[in-house]
C-alpha cells in the first residue's frame, strides 16, 4: 500500500482560493452551471488548456492544493 498524504477540499473553499466568485456581489448565489464555466474559463486564461468543466475543475482544485502548501500569506 502506498501511503500518499491528501486534503479534503470543499468546492466553496478551493473555489475561493483559486478565486471563483461564489456570489453576485449583491448576496445571490452563483449557479453551479456558472461556476464550471468560470473554472474553464480560468484554466483557458492562465493555462492555455481547451477542456471539459470536469477537467477545468481538477484542474483548479490542484491550483488551490498548490496554493495552500506553497503560499504561506494565506495563513498571515
Amino acid at each position: 500500500i502506498v501511503k500518499c498524504p491528501f486534503d479534503k477540499l470543499i468546492p466553496s473553499t478551493w473555489r475561493s482560493i483559486v478565486g471563483i466568485k461564489l456570489d453576485d456581489g449583491h448576496g445571490k448565489k452563483v449557479k453551479r452551471d456558472e461556476l464550471k464555466r468560470e473554472a474553464v474559463e480560468r484554466v483557458k486564461k492562465l493555462y492555455k488548456i481547451d477542456c471539459g468543466d470536469d477537467e477545468a475543475e481538477a484542474i483548479c482544485i490542484a491550483e488551490a492544493g498548490w496554493i495552500l502548501k506553497n503560499d504561506s500569506s494565506l495563513f498571515d
